[in-house]
């Protein structure tokens, strides 16, 4: 079966564990008030006034993950999961696009279009753009 296009591949890593999720991008901005600020300021509409898309959770962090992650268990997949997936284009694997590490409040950022997640991370977080896959364990790995 093939990924939707509007579909991305996030790993969450949280207390030591890991979950794979097919979901779109901005579920994974992680502070929704600073990017419907640059919305705004840009002369755009607001893009989820009250946060219900993110049932109102605003900023994830560190603090907020678990809440976070389990409201977003229906997007959860698991490796054989992933793997029913063709995650080729052009004899290229799809690899994950962003690596959201609650634990070390890193985001590592692969090749993801806008929104520019590095600009709208809670204080303290830092943003990783170096090729983060082999970092993952090989128990991780779909591909």
């Amino acid at each position: 079966m093939d990924l939707p296009a509007d579909k991305h591949i996030v790993l969450a890593r949280l207390d030591g564990s890991y979950t794979w999720f097919v979901s779109e991008r901005d579920y994974w901005v992680l502070d929704w008030d600073s990017w419907e600020k640059a919305f705004v300021e840009a002369g755009h509409a607001a893009v989820d006034p009250g946060h219900a898309m993110r049932w109102g959770v605003a900023v994830v962090d560190r603090e907020n993950a678990a809440e976070f992650l389990q409201r977003m268990a229906p997007f959860a997949v698991s490796l054989e999961e992933l793997r029913e997936y063709r995650l080729e284009e052009d004899g290229c694997v799809v690899h994950p696009s962003l690596f959201v590490d609650f634990d070390d409040r890193t985001l590592h950022i692969g090749e993801v279009d806008s929104p520019a997640f590095d600009e709208y991370m809670p204080p303290g977080w830092k943003a990783d753009f170096a090729p983060f896959v082999e970092l993952l364990p090989e128990e991780l790995r779909y591909w």
